[in-house]
């Protein structure tokens, strides 16, 4: 049966008995990397898992692992022949890498650059990571970049960049529609692209996912802070170090910025209304979310919801959160990999 979402695979080492974890995590991803454990495996086994999204002609993977070492010989270049480039985006973690005789490290937040066409040996405590892999032939003449790169971490207002698309499209991904995969490929290379070497042409190609990548800083960064007073369009745009004209675009798609932040406080509110466990006065919880007066409060939530705040209190629960249907039957990581860019 053909899925409705991105084509996805799993791999997870919980599951197998403690002395098999380690070879079995060797194994799955043999067809990148040799593996190699670099402190002494614990009583517990060796936790580590990947999920690898196929979207056309580019991989992204989610992965948890423990410290270990990765090497990519001369000798296994000219075996498999990998012509990809690899995206690390280290979410936790730290991260050492020898590469032509240079030694580099980074940790948290950075973003490490591989090419597969050539040597390299890298060491990982242990990590969240996100891996965006790509074929050469993609990027064009972009490519020589990457090349020079090779190893390094990518710094600079183009690795932030790419590093909050990355993440956003990372917990995107499982919702996603297959038929969106084409575009959803085209727009990452068109954000790598307009990163790696910017121009007027490049920036709007790029233009659309980059907006979406402030968008959902933004909106992160708004839940974080939607009690505060002080919560304006101003002040969100000083802490993204964008201007209030990015800020005011980057939520045209959402009704606007002010809309949205009245829109999230609402709907905190109603969630609070409808806790069992929560039974602080009405008047208080419209409040702490910034209204302060009863009327418009009562006004804004009707018009929102249909109902008044009292009638809301009286539900007994929200309605649950549509999950994706299982896509763990999809084809492995290696056969994808293989057939990357053919």
């Amino acid at each position: 049966m053909v899925s409705r979402f991105i084509e996805t695979t799993h791999f997870t080492t919980t599951c197998l008995k403690t002395e098999e974890q380690f070879d079995a995590w060797r194994h799955a991803i043999s067809s990148l990397f040799e593996v190699e454990c670099i402190i002494p495996q614990k009583a517990s086994g060796f936790d580590a898992s990947i999920r690898v999204f196929k979207i056309n002609d580019i991989l992204l993977a989610r992965s948890k692992i423990e410290g270990q070492r990765y090497i990519r010989t001369s000798r296994r270049i000219g075996r498999d022949q990998l012509d990809h480039f690899m995206l690390t985006l280290h979410q936790s973690g730290e991260w050492r890498s020898e590469s032509r005789g240079n030694v580099f490290n980074g940790g948290q937040g950075q973003i490490c650059v591989i090419d597969l066409a050539q040597p390299i040996i890298a060491e990982k405590t242990e990590s969240n990571l996100i891996n965006l892999v790509i074929s050469r032939d993609q990027l064009d003449e972009h490519s020589a970049v990457l090349e020079q790169m090779h190893g390094q971490p990518f710094t600079g207002p183009g690795a932030r960049l790419i590093a909050e698309y990355v993440t956003m499209l990372s917990v995107n991904l499982e919702k996603m529609p297959a038929h969106s995969a084409q575009d959803i490929a085209l727009a990452t290379c068109s954000v790598l692209t307009a990163c790696l070497k910017p121009s007027p042409d490049n920036l709007h190609a790029a233009r659309v996912p980059l907006r979406a990548a402030l968008l959902r800083r933004a909106k992160r960064y708004i839940e974080t802070q939607l009690t505060s007073s002080a919560l304006t369009a101003d002040r969100i745009a000083d802490a993204l170090g964008v201007s209030r004209r990015t800020l005011y675009r980057a939520f045209e798609s959402a009704g606007g910025i002010h809309d949205y932040l009245q829109v999230r406080r609402l709907e905190r509110i109603r969630k609070e209304l409808v806790d069992a466990d929560s039974d602080p006065k009405i008047s208080d919880i419209a409040v702490r979310y910034g209204f302060l007066r009863k009327d418009s409060f009562s006004r804004a939530f009707r018009q929102r919801y249909g109902i008044t705040p009292t009638e809301a209190r009286e539900l007994t629960y929200l309605p649950p959160v549509p999950v994706s249907p299982d896509q763990s039957e999809a084809p492995l990581f290696s056969t994808w990999l293989q057939k990357l860019g053919t």
